[in-house]
């Protein structure tokens, strides 16, 4: 931090142009450390030079104070952060080649450390970082690193290889990367969320003293395009860089248009509104989209059994599953045809840069926005534990001792728990399967250590704090692995585990993760078939706390995607997913023709993110008003936004201005205590940013 405002610390190389140079030399009294973007690393540990720091000759002369660090990296290319973490001859080398940059610019404050891409190799990464830090120290330098972004629960980029608390302590400085939460191939959304950024720091200030941090802060601005899929666009991803400022400030005025491979104006030249939500400023805008909303947003009194709720500061609508079978212990039939909401839609005009009403020229485009899921298994008992009673009844066969938990309060149906005492037992559905195919899960905590798991017959999948994953049969483990451990936990709802166990005919597969959101296979094998004996349920070996219990079909999957669009009389089904080698039934159910995973009968992924669904050339004229209505097929499927876009492309803008930047700055150093702000990069930030910070600065240390 400096005297009058927050330290700010810049990357410079990247991108070397005429307004990088006037802001070097305008406004360096706002500026306390330049990283030189201007190494980059091998495998065998050898620095080639991509900027040429002569370059900052004119601004090191004018603003002293400035300290100026050798940045090296590696580009994100995991093999060559592999090579430095396990190569001793390749750290050497590359800690020889840094004492000679150093050596040949005396004026260098110290080195900065750019890799990503690390794997979760911790104690390798920890050694390079020491080797590096030691080598620069022994020229009498500093050195920093830029970190990838953790939170208490790690990091959501797969950077495993980061400690914040034994890196910062090997550090003088750290800048932490808090961008790109949103980014090229994820849903649109700001890039540097404040209720992300607020978890960042406050898990690293608890790790390193807070005046070692900078808080990274994105210049840069990201276009997400929602008007086709990305593979008919003939690119990977929907969101594209508009790499400054200055080129978000074009598709708001109306300048950037989409581009067309036959027309060279294909869309009419329209400003656009910018917005910033009540508890995060980061501007965006709709850009070329004529109507937009919310799926809460309906016809007041038109919904009918739908719900709507608000997640990570997103409202949704959706159609929550059926818990119990339409005959007890069958499937559960999750078709609601009458289940839905009608909304108001309007093909409005706009005026576009000449003053004329404008419109498509190429007609329109609907685009749904859904959370779709992985396909569970087709319920048939599906238990939150929150029904008062439901341990206890005959809807449940019991060894051991059981009771019913729950946390109270005002809630309608508070959190609740199925506890078994520390002798352990089973918790059984009250109901014979024979050998009937079927999936059984449970989420639960150890509270003391122990096992717990599932069970069917005497086939059980069970882990231990530890994370030790055993399926065994008459208690005869016969595959085991090692996953994430849950460890114990005595406060209710943290520290869990899920397990699943689903058997066809003699063939077993075990499932685990920490999270519902994705359970992974672990451990699969074929069994006798007198192990099943027609019981199911949880099992523990001591206590153990189970907050949700579920039991499905073995082979029948019930899909968590699709919503049905109707208007006048079309009608349209957007969001299925595909599907090879399967079989399908009336109630929108399918399972494979043969004993595979549910994942191989698609060809794409299902992440946990707002994905999009387009309904081309939408029957709608300019000016008009219609009435849609949207029905989930699917229970689960969560319904966002729905956008009435230009055919030719529309999207939603995300981006950096300077009252953001400032904003940042002043939680960095107010909020925080931290040194200040790091920007990537300069020559991409809103030249104003420069006017906003207040100049002044300490003398050089």
């Amino acid at each position: 931090m400096t005297a009058n405002g927050p330290g700010v610390w810049l990357w410079v190389g990247l991108v070397w142009n005429d307004r990088v140079r006037d802001v070097l030399d305008r406004y360096g009294d706002r500026i306390t450390d330049v990283s030189i973007f201007g190494w980059e690393v091998n495998a065998a540990g050898q620095l080639t030079q991509t900027f040429d720091p002569d370059n900052l000759a004119p601004y090191r002369a004018k603003w002293p104070h400035i300290r100026w660090w050798a940045c090296f990296m590696n580009h994100g290319v995991a093999s060559i952060f592999t090579a430095l973490q396990n190569d001793a001859t390749a750290r050497a080398t590359l800690c020889a080649q840094l004492g000679g940059v150093l050596d040949d610019r005396p004026w260098l404050h110290g080195v900065d450390i750019d890799l990503e891409r690390g794997g979760s190799n911790v104690a390798a990464t920890e050694r390079l970082f020491a080797q590096i830090a030691d080598a620069v120290r022994a020229k009498a330098r500093k050195v920093s690193a830029a970190l990838p972004a953790l939170t208490a629960s790690g990091s959501i980029g797969g950077e495993h290889w980061v400690r914040y608390k034994q890196l910062g302590q090997m550090l003088d400085h750290v800048a932490v990367m808090s961008y790109d939460f949103a980014w090229a191939g994820s849903a649109p959304g700001p890039i540097s969320p404040w209720s992300w950024m607020t978890e960042v720091y406050d898990w690293a200030t608890s790790q390193i003293p807070a005046h070692k941090l900078s808080m990274g802060v994105p210049a840069y601005g990201r276009m997400w395009r929602l008007h086709d899929y990305p593979d008919a666009a003939g690119v990977r991803y929907r969101g594209s860089s508009t790499a400054s400022y200055p080129g978000a400030r074009l598709w708001l005025d109306g300048t950037w248009i989409v581009d067309h491979p036959t027309d060279p104006d294909p869309q009419p030249h329209i400003g656009w509104l910018a917005y910033r939500d009540p508890d995060d400023p980061a501007p965006w805008a709709w850009i070329h989209v004529y109507d937009a909303f919310d799926a809460h947003d309906f016809i007041p009194g038109t919904p009918r059994g739908l719900a709507s709720d608000v997640y990570g500061g997103r409202r949704y609508t959706t159609r929550y599953p059926a818990a119990v079978g339409s005959t007890l212990w069958d499937m559960a039939d999750q078709t609601a045809p009458t289940a839905g909401a009608q909304y108001r839609l309007t093909s409005q005009q706009f005026r576009d840069r000449d003053g004329n009403w404008a419109s498509p020229k190429a007609g329109f485009t609907l685009t749904v926005e859904t959370l779709k899921r992985t396909p569970d298994s087709a319920t048939i008992w599906d238990d939150d534990f929150r029904t008062p009673g439901n341990v206890g009844s005959a809807y449940y066969a019991r060894t051991g001792s059981w009771s019913q938990w729950s946390e109270g309060g005002d809630a309608s149906r508070p959190y609740g728990q199925a506890r078994v005492t520390g002798a352990g037992g089973t918790l059984n559905f009250g109901h014979n399967f024979g050998r009937r195919a079927l999936h059984v899960a449970a989420r639960f905590q150890l509270p003391n250590g122990g096992r717990a798991g599932v069970h069917m017959g005497d086939v059980r999948a069970d882990i231990d704090a530890g994370g030790v994953l055993r399926l065994s049969v008459n208690g005869n483990t016969i595959a085991s692995t090692t996953v994430a451990a849950p460890g114990t936990s005595g406060t209710p709802g943290q520290g869990r585990a899920v397990v699943g166990l689903r058997i066809r005919g003699t063939h077993a597969r075990a499932y685990a993760s920490l999270s519902e959101n994705a359970v992974p296979l672990r451990l699969e094998a074929d069994i006798p078939g007198p192990a099943l004996d027609g019981t199911a349920g949880a099992w523990a070996a001591q206590a153990a706390w189970f907050d949700h219990l579920r039991l499905g079909d073995g082979w029948w999957y019930q899909p968590t995607e699709a919503v049905n669009v109707e208007m006048g009389g079309w009608s349209w089904t957007v969001g299925r997913i595909p599907r090879d080698g399967v079989q399908w039934d009336n109630a929108g159910r399918f399972r494979p023709l043969a004993d595979v995973e549910e994942h191989t009968t698609r060809s794409r992924d299902i992440s946990l993110d707002w994905d999009y669904d387009h309904i081309q050339g939408f029957p709608i004229l300019v000016g008009q008003s219609r009435h849609i209505t949207i029905r989930p097929l699917d229970p689960g499927v969560w319904l966002g936004r729905i956008l009435l876009g230009d055919a030719n492309g529309f999207g939603v803008l995300h981006y950096s201005d300077a009252p953001y930047l400032a904003w940042l700055a002043d939680k960095a150093t107010h909020h925080y205590g931290l040194q200040g702000i790091a920007v990537w990069t300069l020559g991409q930030e809103d030249p104003r940013l420069w006017e906003v910070l207040r100049g002044g600065h300490l003398p050089a240390s």
